[in-house]
């Protein structure tokens, strides 16, 4: 394969993981899970209702992704 299929492929393995313990006995409810993307990496919440019951975080440099300010990509195209 050539080296631009090669990075894509190796793409597709970036994941943020977030582990639940068993659900506490008696509670019940849909778990709504939640990804946002910040600054610098993606957050992950796990909430039932109004109440979080997970949450993890991962940066955009342990995937291996280098975040390019947009202002910067307009600068360069002029």
């Amino acid at each position: 394969m050539n080296d631009d299929i090669d990075k894509e492929l190796s793409m597709l393995d970036r994941y943020v993981e977030l582990k639940l313990n068993t659900l506490r006995t008696g509670e019940s409810g849909t778990v709504t899970v939640t990804a946002k993307l910040v600054e610098d990496g993606v957050e992950l919440e796990a909430w039932i209702g109004n109440e979080c019951i997970g949450a993890t975080y991962t940066s955009y440099a342990v995937m291996g992704i280098d975040v390019i300010d947009a202002k910067e990509l307009e600068d360069d195209s002029r």
